[in-house]
């Protein structure tokens, strides 16, 4: 159930870009899968660790150094960093798509 609002967010708030790089939202769109749960860890050292759904996913094509997640326990989307050892590290968050998106090619 929660990855249809999910899903629903994202569409709503695709809908509102303003002043989105057309690279950057192009590849969210491509790398874009369905929500799926996943734990991203607080900290590097991988001690603390939150569930999230995934929005984003690695393809092997123009891949973003970041993945994109949501938190719905705080309501906000994520930006998530693999570490060397392969750790989901919880980045940053923000209170909307755009935020994430922005810089996502980068």
């Amino acid at each position: 159930m929660i990855e249809q609002q999910i899903d629903a967010l994202i569409d709503e708030e695709l809908q509102g870009l303003n002043h989105i790089d057309a690279t950057d939202l192009q590849c969210f769109i491509e790398h874009r899968i369905q929500p799926s749960l996943i734990e991203l860890s607080l900290d590097t050292s991988g001690k603390k660790w939150k569930s999230c759904y995934l929005l984003t996913e690695h393809n092997g094509v123009n891949d973003s150094a970041y993945r994109a997640a949501f938190d719905p326990e705080t309501g906000h989307f994520v930006r998530e960093l693999t570490l060397a050892d392969g750790t989901p590290h919880y980045l940053n968050r923000h209170s909307d798509l755009e935020a994430i998106i922005d810089a996502f090619a980068s």
